[in-house]
């Protein structure tokens, strides 16, 4: 009875330290997995805080590009409004000089009929 009560505690015992060996196994790979967890967590915090400045570098090239092409499309504007204020006063210029060659034209004729009248 003695030997059985023995082995019954030794097989307590046996549970006991196997029960504690697995609470310690379950702390460590629990601690374990909070410790990867804040690397990866850390690591997403990186990530996001990088893309985070390349969006605002990229917002801000966007916007100075922006700006340029409005500046270069004023520009533009101005140089083709410039242009067609010069076209209209070549257009004005070149019907006076048609008109004045017209009237030399009639001119010359008036006075070669005078010429040959003469």
């Amino acid at each position: 009875n003695n030997n059985k009560n023995n082995n019954n505690n030794d097989v307590a015992s046996s549970l006991e330290l196997k029960s504690i060996e697995n609470s310690y196994y379950e702390i460590r790979f629990s601690k374990q997995k909070q410790f990867l967890t804040n690397i990866l967590l850390q690591e997403l915090e990186n990530s996001i805080t990088k893309n985070k400045i390349k969006i605002e570098t990229d917002f801000d090239e966007c916007k100075e590009n922006f700006e340029n092409l409005n500046k270069k499309t004023e520009e533009n504007k101005t140089t083709l409004e410039n242009n067609s204020d010069q076209l209209v006063k070549l257009f004005g210029e070149i019907k006076i000089l048609q008109s004045e060659k017209k009237r030399l034209e009639k001119e010359i004729e008036d006075e070669k009929v005078n010429l040959i009248e003469n």
